[in-house]
């Protein structure tokens, strides 16, 4: 014998297209990851330079910043779109994880050297990644978890 527990909808967990928690996390861990990214190539000899469309060096605050306000727009975008669209969400993560993997050759075009390209590239490809990772659905997440289990 089963019993089922209704609820009513005045107090349902609303389902918001954009979970801004979830952005946040990683929009913050992409630009952790960055700064790590950008310390270790600092290091290691990278120039952190781009020639275009002017020669200068990429100051370690730009990387924060390239990475916290293309995530914010987009996903205030996707929020807006995703509330009258709810499938736009997921065209959206893996539209923002192939811009970012395919604009990771772009850096290769205006660095100074192959390092700094390089890394900078990887960086495009780590911005990618958490915003697909913050698009995706909680309980497809917890569902695979559960499933593996």
């Amino acid at each position: 014998m089963s019993t089922t527990t209704t609820t009513p909808a005045s107090t349902a967990r609303t389902q918001w297209p954009v979970h801004s928690s979830r952005l946040a996390i990683a929009a913050g861990s992409a630009a952790v990851l960055n700064l790590i990214t950008y310390g270790i190539a600092s290091a290691s000899g990278a120039s952190m330079a781009v020639t275009a469309p002017t020669a200068q060096e990429i100051p370690a605050l730009l990387t924060v910043i390239a990475t916290l306000v293309p995530m914010a727009v987009a996903g205030l975008l996707t929020w807006i779109i995703a509330c009258r669209r709810p499938g736009f969400r997921r065209f959206a993560a893996w539209a923002g994880l192939v811009f970012g993997v395919l604009t990771a050759a772009s850096p290769m075009a205006s660095s100074e050297d192959i390092p700094t390209g390089a890394v900078l590239g990887l960086m495009h490809v780590i911005v990618g990644i958490a915003w697909f990772m913050a698009l995706q659905s909680p309980r497809a997440t917890e569902q695979e978890g559960a499933a593996s289990s």
